[in-house]
């Protein structure tokens, strides 16, 4: 098979990288460096060596052995993806398979090193396993994106245009919400504050990107000091209309690429206030190597304004009723036409799909609108633009005619796949229409045939 020989060269030219640095086993995950629930095929390194093309799962390679670890959403489509790889599918929460920690431990000798990309990795996960393989006489290496150096025509970052989220929609201006995120840090005795997490960013600055499918956010770092703001995106990204905004507001722009760089020379006055669950091993190590020559503390806690952008203030929930009433209009009429105008003979849930997002048409006031919200609550479930904001997180798609459904065990259908997105709904249920369901079929089971074969009309 071309696609299983691609794979096995693959993974014997990152063996390779491996052996030249003196790397046993490595650790790739599902990630990027923000710990965003989406990534983008910069980082999609996992799926380059294993052919896996699901949302979620961890490889392992070792010299002699790989493995892919994955929830039950994937087996079957795993399977069928590694077949012939030689990879090994680790059947997540299976009796007698260990998680990946336990597996390491199991297997990883005295004086081997575990490698993994410490930038895709968070602190609270890459200490939990450098504590664990210690005992074992194992070292940890995560200074060095191994996937990367071996992989072939990789490619570029994620680079869209940034824009400005007028006060308008959002309700306060970027200055009220640093001055409120300075005092919530003071009360909790630190000065300072590192942010890799895109929304928290996005929501601080009022700006906006499309870096990150179904999320209006650009690739960003930001520092909170007690006198300044610093703000690290992609030169490329930033417009007239940021740069002179970012001025005014009293942030400052930096190289996105210079934040490492940026951190090594940081003399910080005072604790910083970290989120180890979020900030990537590499950055936290950094600054906390920074933190201990300076003798200032690391307070590790939940960045605060996950509490602080989860208040909504009145301009936030009017847009977000507006935005909603909107859609239910659209939804009606997407219901009127399902129940009085189609053919439900020559419908399938495919064009029915295709068919709602065509008349989510929206005026400009509404997407202004949703933006306004997007990094709250809505952040999950919303894109760069309006139309893409209200798709489910199960959407048919078209794939030829493979009877089978890859994400869902014992689903028999047509032409459509479900994919995950970010609502945990099946399409139909998501979008208000009447769903029958027969025996000891589930909601995320139902096949793909015609819509009047399965929907009560």
């Amino acid at each position: 098979m071309k696609k299983s020989g691609e794979i096995r060269e693959r993974l014997n030219q990152l063996r390779k990288e491996m052996e030249k640095e003196g790397v046993d086993t490595l650790m790739i995950p599902t990630a990027d460096y923000h710990n965003s629930e989406y990534a983008a095929e910069y980082f999609a390194a996992r799926k380059y060596y294993s052919g896996f093309t699901g949302s979620a799962g961890t490889l392992i390679v070792s010299k002699d052995w790989a493995g892919l670890w994955t929830d039950g959403r994937y087996w079957i489509q795993a399977e069928r993806e590694m077949k012939d790889t030689g990879i090994a599918l680790m059947k997540m929460a299976e009796p007698g398979v260990p998680d990946t920690g336990e597996y390491l431990e199991q297997t990883m000798k005295d004086g081997e090193v575990l490698g993994f990309d410490g930038r895709c990795v968070s602190y609270e996960e890459g200490h939990r396993l450098k504590k664990a393989l210690k005992a074992h006489g194992v070292q940890v290496s995560a200074k060095k994106d191994l996937a990367g150096k071996a992989w072939k025509h990789r490619s570029e970052l994620p680079c869209h245009p940034m824009f400005v989220l007028e006060e308008k929609y959002v309700g306060e201006s970027s200055v009220s919400k640093v001055r409120r995120l300075r005092e919530a840090l003071g009360r909790n005795g630190a000065q300072n504050l590192v942010i890799t997490k895109l929304d928290d960013i996005m929501w601080l600055t009022n700006l906006r990107g499309a870096d990150v499918d179904y999320n209006p956010v650009a690739l960003s770092y930001a520092v909170v000091t007690p006198a300044d703001v610093h703000l690290f995106v992609q030169p490329e990204e930033v417009t007239d209309q940021v740069r002179t905004y970012c001025r005014e507001t009293g942030i400052t722009l930096h190289d996105y690429a210079d934040f490492e760089s940026f951190l090594e020379e940081m003399t910080f006055v005072g604790g910083v206030s970290m989120d180890p669950g979020q900030v990537s091993y590499r950055i936290f190590s950094l600054v906390k190597k920074r933190c201990e020559l300076a003798d200032v503390p690391v307070i590790r806690e939940a960045c605060p304004i996950e509490l602080m952008k989860a208040v909504k203030n009145a301009t936030e929930i009017r847009n977000t009723k507006e935005i909603y009433l909107e859609d239910s209009v659209k939804v009606t009429d997407f219901i009127f036409w399902l129940t009085h105008k189609a053919d439900l003979t020559k419908e399938s849930e495919l064009s029915a799909a295709q068919y709602l997002d065509h008349l989510r048409v929206w005026s400009q006031r509404s997407a202004d609108a949703l933006r306004s919200v997007q990094t709250g609550a809505g952040a999950a479930r919303a894109g760069g633009n309006a139309a893409r904001g209200f798709r489910r997180h199960l959407y048919p798609r078209h794939h030829g005619r493979h009877p089978h459904d890859s994400t869902r065990p014992g689903h028999r259908g047509d032409a459509q796949e479900l994919h995950a997105d970010s609502c945990g709904q099946s399409e139909p249920a998501a979008r208000g229409v009447p769903v029958r369901l027969q025996g000891n079929q589930s909601r995320h089971s139902l096949p793909g045939a015609a819509l009047g074969d399965r929907f009560g009309l």
